[in-house]
């Protein structure tokens, strides 16, 4: 998959997911109430556009593994996608307060 095709399918990904968050902020109103609409709208395009990118995953991690196996590249990739959310949720402050 070429970076034009890649990048068309994270667009659709991350309009999905604000349409997605719309929707669910229409339905669940404690989640509008706990989020607000931005925060809704927000998160749901984030989430479609982390689902979208889920094939390139395995990239990363096999850039950092030099490994053929993609049930761990992919696997690595997660893990550092997590791992560098997680530090900056910790430097924003918002986990181990």
């Amino acid at each position: 998959m070429d970076r034009r095709e890649f990048r068309r399918q994270q667009l659709i990904g991350v309009i999905t997911g604000l349409v997605g968050g719309i929707a669910a902020a229409s339905y669940w109103p404690e989640l509008r109430d706990s989020l607000g609409w931005y925060g809704v709208v927000l998160w749901g395009g984030v989430i479609g556009g982390v689902i979208a990118s889920l094939p390139k995953f395995g990239v990363v991690g096999q850039r950092v593994t030099h490994s053929g196996n993609s049930t761990l590249n992919f696997i690595v990739g997660t893990l550092l996608l997590v791992g560098v959310v997680f530090v900056l949720f910790t430097v924003a402050g918002l986990v181990l307060r």
